[in-house]
């Protein structure tokens, strides 16, 4: 090749390499464009599950807390399994985040054979006080001072194994419990494995402490003015899945 064809030539390489170069920069940042917007649109959908989630359970919270109200407002005397299933079958059907509503009483060593034949009256047969061994195994509670156990539970259907479960028998339920009587205020567990879930996953335990007189405003009153507990389950994998379906809606 001339110097003189070369010099011709020159030009061309040179837009070439140019062009090549403007084509890879250009790449390069419709690339960073790109991942610029994936990692926003990443973000914007994150907020918005977030933000579903809190919606949730901050109704969910809701629904427990007026849950304790129909106890608060009700004489001991008064409370009934019918009547307790009447009232939170709406909240139910709404809130599909809560695994279940239970009501948890106060029952001493004394009160407990009364409180074992009235749930057999009403129809649950075989009930008796339970506790969880250390092999995973739902056996007879032994004696203990106080109880508390689940005494009502909706929905019943799949949940009939947790009637009667004692949360006083194990020591992760039984700090919340102490915590959120003496405090007066909605206490949630760390995530545990729930009693009746054979897939092992994790769920989350939400107690709302019931007293005689919604004056109790010291630990000592409360103690003295305490008689259960309004409780929320919650399965982390339905807040998950709850979550993307509005996600796609």
């Amino acid at each position: 090749m001339t110097l003189k064809h070369f010099t011709r030539t020159a030009p061309l390489f040179l837009m070439v390499a140019i062009g090549i170069a403007a084509s890879a920069a250009l790449f390069t940042t419709v690339q960073h464009l790109e991942r610029a917007r994936a990692k926003a649109r990443f973000l914007q959908v994150a907020d918005q599950r977030l933000d579903a989630v809190r919606v949730k359970v901050s109704c969910a919270l809701c629904t427990v807390n007026l849950f304790r109200s129909y106890f608060s407002a009700s004489p001991k005397s008064a409370f009934d399994r019918r009547g307790f299933k009447t009232f939170v079958a709406p909240a139910l059907a709404k809130q599909g985040c809560i695994r279940a509503l239970e009501w948890i009483p106060r029952v001493t060593r004394k009160e407990r054979p009364r409180y074992e034949r009235l749930a057999r009256t009403d129809g649950v047969r075989n009930f008796a006080f339970r506790q969880r061994t250390a092999n995973g195994v739902m056996a007879v509670a032994g004696p203990r001072d106080q109880y508390f156990p689940v005494f009502y539970v909706e929905p019943l259907a799949g949940n009939e194994p947790a009637v009667g479960f004692d949360l006083a028998s194990e020591q992760v339920h039984l700090a919340a419990l102490n915590k959120a009587r003496d405090t007066g205020e909605l206490t949630a567990t760390a995530p545990v494995e729930l009693v009746l879930d054979k897939s092992r996953q994790l769920g989350m335990l939400v107690f709302v402490p019931v007293y005689r007189s919604p004056q109790a405003n010291s630990i000592s009153a409360r103690r003295e003015s305490f008689v259960g507990f309004a409780l929320g389950v919650f399965r982390i994998g339905d807040l998950v899945s709850t979550m993307d379906m509005d996600s796609k809606s």
